[in-house]
């Protein structure tokens, strides 16, 4: 006995096997026609016009969207009312001015405490240079912008 090879029954056919046609081998096939599967009605299932299908895909649709941005440089303010045009109410103003001490005017102050003594702190409050100006538009009472 040759290794490998276990001891098979052999097949016994009665009659040989049927003459084959290709022409009529292609027409029978078994796979040929399918028939779709039943509809499902239990729970869950899509209405009838759902499970359809389509003629052709639905169109596709492209939105396009645009945006365009617009910057806008704030107004170039001094020490002094400025004339300008108001970003806000489009008319051409001459700025209105409030002082007020920024936080550069109180380390002066502490500088000028430590350096200098107690009677040196209120000199930067009423140095103008050592103020900031916040300029405001007189017509709408917009913010317009700060000098330092």
């Amino acid at each position: 006995m040759e290794i490998g090879k276990q001891d098979q029954p052999k097949a016994v056919y009665d009659q040989p096997p049927p003459a084959y046609d290709p022409q009529q081998a292609f027409h029978q096939h078994p796979q040929a026609v399918r028939e779709p599967p039943p509809p499902y009605d239990g729970p869950g299932a899509r209405p009838a016009a759902a499970n359809a299908p389509f003629p052709f895909p639905p169109p596709a649709t492209t939105t396009v969207i645009q945006q365009s941005v617009a910057f806008v440089e704030p107004p170039r303010v001094g020490s002094e009312p400025t004339l300008l045009a108001c970003p806000y109410c489009h008319a051409t103003i001459l700025t209105r001015v409030e002082v007020s001490p920024s936080s550069n005017t109180h380390i002066m102050a502490m500088l000028l405490g430590c350096l200098g003594g107690i009677l040196c702190i209120w000199i930067p409050y009423v140095v103008d240079s050592c103020q900031s100006k916040k300029h405001f538009c007189p017509r709408c009472g917009a913010y317009l912008g700060t000098y330092n």
